[in-house]
């Protein structure tokens, strides 16, 4: 049957093609795979999608299927899920590897991309043109630096992925060995001195050894080392950067040795990866087999895995407890023997030695089981869930930072209990392992440290031996970190020449914040890449989202990258083919200062750093505003003009959607640049009908309102007394007089400011009233609702431009005024105030559409109104003149 079908398609016959299809299977994984592509071929490519997907859902490691439904994410620009699935492949050729090779080097790290063609070139059937491609593609990515590793034997485990893909960037070697000569020899050597684990051997290469005081030197702290003395014997006015494994061991180091004297500017959290490629991912459901991966010392608590076996043996017999590990401590070798007769475990606690092929080991357990009391951050875990394997972890300090909090167990009883349970998802193991922790990101993570380390060719000479500081309290400590922090950042007579091109040292000038050094290294822009910023890293919305997606819509070969905070991290979602960076740090940094162009809507913001002079900053701020704004809210306007002068003369050009807004920039804001009027980009889903009908229907479908049903906002902005009693409005009434008033049904969506969104659980909420204070995007509510009920938020202007109505509830307009004021009193605007619930309620009996409407056009034409449903298209235009 397929043979025939396959015949059709190659003479062109894409219609019969289909029809035989219908004859097929229906739980057949290859017919999918056939319709797909024969969507594909009449370029129909959503259908193909969706055909892969039902595919898919049947054989989810089917290679075919990977193959092309990978194949058609990366031409239809979604390349991070299109590099998902080509690396669930089991048995990759060459074509796979090339395609993930390309995926790497455009959207991540070109160092990585280069493991990928060389495993293409490299296999038998590969065509001469790959080879040739992986030896051109190494040479543009080959840098003339010297980097030596160095690690003591039995310790390198953690550094051979690593070592490996370096050495196809860089001119490298690794030093396993406790010779010092050696050691001294490999650092006269490099460029680059890599430190493995923050033991004996840094002490020697940091006291003992003159010369790496001229070389860039990168320490990376594991775990174990913090519970020694070590730290305090390692001299670290000779490390550049010293990267930690996870926030917890950061914190641990600094609590158990409070008086190091290292500079908090040279510390970064660089979590460990997993080789993906080594471990296939399979579909695992609840069953019997356990596995536990270790050293066997006190630290795992074996004990624990007698304790937990023995319960899981009373509900079932058929639970095994599979231990793969070497005796770090023969004590526990002596008590497995003995305890497993004592509780008659023989059949069910199995001792299998060290294991070396961890990934057929793992190929029949269905859980991983960790009960270590202190970890790093631990390739057990990483391994097991990169295939598809719940795991079962102790909840150790870090715990929950570094895994889904579900899997995390307290007792031996709960333990059991998430081993027993039928919760089990291994497509969401290996996608965490792949959004968090993949080999390829780590690499991508350390290539920019190390860019960043090198570039230091003007710091400090380093001391070649310890100083009295080293020996000085914390107290001392910090304030000479204070004293740095306070000579490194921007002041009025330390101002950094923005035309000045090169990579960029972070230093610290506020919680979360950074600013940034210059440095006499060249480092491209990349001209075709974009950085977004909403709010301070608050989520997906506003006008720079709008312009993201016109850019994705559009097809646009871009890198669009994503600042976004801490968070909201597993929170917000966004489209495949934008890349998501933590705010606020080093990541993020590296991506503004190589990018072509940054995109934000607040000032004051991340963007304190010289902007270089082939970039393009475009600030399209976030609302026409009702209170006042910048220097007007200053007694004297000098300060702020002072304080936004730094940013305001690195602006290219502001987006406005009025003349009124317009003004505001030039005198409010201090803004003496380029504006462009041509209206807001979030407000094209409010202006063109299409957009507006998609964004309600989508709106609707999330909290399950019907079509038919008509719905209000209630949008109040923040106070700065946090006040909720203000919030009173009497919603079970509201809703009658709405329905009397408009009729059909309706329903109310409360929406808290952003700033206050986290009080909005305390609030009572009747029948048909949905706090919506976590929907990421306002504009796609407003286009959802008929009405919205406001006090003093911009919102309201954004809102009419549909010409709905706008109710304004201010029952608190006196003492709201003295503490900020408006540019226009309450009754210059065109909405119907009102100043206690009876107030409203006659408002809305009384609203008049058609005199609402009169004393919109009045007011829009005041403030030269100038929404065209064009904005993201116009915006877009102008990013094009920059990026060609």
């Amino acid at each position: 049957m397929y043979d025939k079908i396959f015949k059709l398609i190659q003479n062109g016959e894409l219609n019969k093609a289909q029809e035989q299809l219908e004859n097929t299977p229906e739980n057949d994984p290859k017919r999918y795979n056939i319709s797909g592509l024969i969507y594909y071929q009449k370029k129909e490519f959503d259908k193909a999608k969706e055909e892969f997907e039902k595919g898919l859902k049947i054989n989810p490691v089917d290679s075919d299927l990977l193959f092309n439904y990978g194949y058609l994410l990366k031409n239809i620009n979604q390349e991070k899920e299109a590099w998902r699935y080509l690396m669930r492949i089991h048995n990759k050729d060459w074509a796979t590897y090339d395609l993930l090779g390309d995926i790497e080097y455009k959207k991540r790290s070109k160092l990585a991309s280069l493991r990928f063609y060389k495993k293409a070139a490299e296999l038998p059937n590969s065509p001469n043109e790959m080879k040739k491609k992986f030896i051109d593609m190494r040479n543009i990515v080959k840098q003339d630096t010297k980097i030596a590793f160095l690690c003591l034997p039995g310790l390198d485990n953690f550094l051979k992925d690593i070592v490996e893909t370096f050495s196809l960037g860089y001119d490298v070697k690794l030093v396993v060995t406790t010779d010092g000569n050696q050691i001294a020899e490999s650092i006269k050597w490099a460029d680059i001195v890599w430190l493995e684990w923050a033991n004996e051997m840094t002490v020697f290469a940091t006291n003992q050894v003159p010369e790496i005081q001229n070389k860039k030197v990168v320490c990376r702290l594991h775990s174990y080392e913090i519970f020694t003395q070590f730290p305090d014997k390692i001299n670290w006015t000779n490390i550049d950067q010293l990267i930690f494994v996870g926030d917890h061991i950061k914190r641990i180091l600094h609590e158990l040795h409070p008086n190091l004297n290292i500079n908090p500017d040279k510390e970064i959290i660089v979590y460990n990866g997993v080789d993906l490629d080594k471990f296939k991912f399979l579909v695992h459901k609840p069953g019997y087999n356990l596995s536990v991966l270790a050293h066997i010392n006190y630290k795992k608590d074996p004990s624990a895995w007698i304790q937990i076996i023995n319960k899981l043996k009373e509900i079932d017999n058929r639970y095994k407890l599979h231990v793969g590990g070497d005796f770090q401590d023969p004590r526990y070798k002596i008590y497995f023997d003995y305890i497993k007769k004592e509780m008659k475990l023989e059949n069910n606690f199995i001792l299998h030695g060290w294991i070396n092929e961890v990934d057929k080991f793992l190929e029949d357990k269905d859980y991983t089981l960790s009960t270590s009391i202190h970890e790093g951050h631990p390739y057990n875990i990483l391994e097991s869930m990169a295939r598809g394997i719940k795991p079962v972890i102790l909840n150790y300090s870090g715990a929950k930072e570094q895994w889904p909090n579900e899997l995390i167990y307290n007792t031996i009883d709960e333990a059991v209990e998430k081993i027993t349970e039928q919760t089990y998802d291994s497509e969401s193991y290996r996608r965490f392992i792949e959004d968090n922790y993949s080999l390829e990101k780590q690499i991508d993570n350390m290539e920019a440290i190390l860019n960043i380390c090198y570039s230091k060719k003007d710091a400090s000479p380093k001391k070649s031996l310890k100083t009295d500081e080293q020996a000085n309290n914390n107290k001392n400590t910090k304030q000479t970190t204070n004293e740095k922090r306070q000579t490194s950042s921007f002041s009025e007579n330390n101002s950094i020449n923005t035309k000045y091109e090169g990579i960029y040292i972070a230093v610290p000038v506020e919680s979360n914040k950074y600013s940034l050094i210059a440095c006499p290294v060249s480092t491209p822009v990349k001209k075709n890449k974009l950085v977004f910023c909403n709010l301070h890293g608050n989520g997906y919305g506003g006008n720079p989202k709008y312009i993201a997606e016109e850019i994705i819509a559009q097809g646009l070969n871009y890198d669009l990258v994503w600042l976004l905070r801490k968070d909201l991290l597993e929170k917000c979602h966004f489209p495949p083919s934008i890349r998501i960076v933590q705010y606020g740090t080093l990541e993020a940094l590296y991506e503004l200062v190589s990018a072509k162009i940054w995109i934000n809507n607040v000032n004051g913001d991340f963007f304190y750093i010289p902007k270089r002079e082939n970039q393009f900053y475009i600030q399209t701020w976030h609302g026409i505003p009702l209170k006042k704004i910048g220097a007007d809210t200053y007694s004297d306007p000098k300060e702020y003009i002072k304080i936004a002068y730094k940013e305001n003369r690195m602006i290219d050009c502001m987006i406005s959607n009025s003349t009124y807004l317009t003004h505001k920039y030039k005198n409010a804001l201090a803004y003496d640049g380029k504006i462009i009027e041509i209206g807001y980009p979030r407000n094209d889903v409010l202006v063109s009908f299409d957009k507006r009908e998609k964004a309600s229907k989508k709106v609707k479908k999330y909290y399950e309102i019907d079509n038919e049903t008509k719905v209000l906002m209630y949008a109040p902005t923040f106070r700065d007394n946090v006040n909720m009693d203000i919030y009173n409005i009497d919603f079970h009434f509201l809703l009658k007089i709405l329905e009397n008033k408009f009729s059909s049904q309706w329903k109310i969506l409360f929406r808290l400011h952003p700033k206050w969104a986290h009080l909005s659980n305390f609030l009572n909420y009747g029948d048909n009233v949905i706090n919506v204070s976590d929907y990421e995007d306002a504009n796609e509510l407003m286009a959802a609702c008929n009405a919205l009920i406001t006090d003093y938020s911009s919102v309201m202007f954004d809102f009419s431009i549909m010409k709905r109505p706008v109710f304004l509830y201010v029952p608190d307009l006196r003492n709201y005024k003295n503490e900020r004021e408006l540019y226009f009193d309450i009754d210059e605007l065109p909405y119907d105030a009102a100043f206690n619930n009876d107030d409203l309620f006659s408002k809305i009996n009384n609203f008049d559409q058609q005199v609402y409407e009169d004393k919109l056009i009045s007011f829009f034409n005041r403030i030269g109104l100038c929404e065209n449903g064009k904005a993201s298209e116009n915006v877009v235009e102008i990013i094009k003149k920059f990026v060609s």
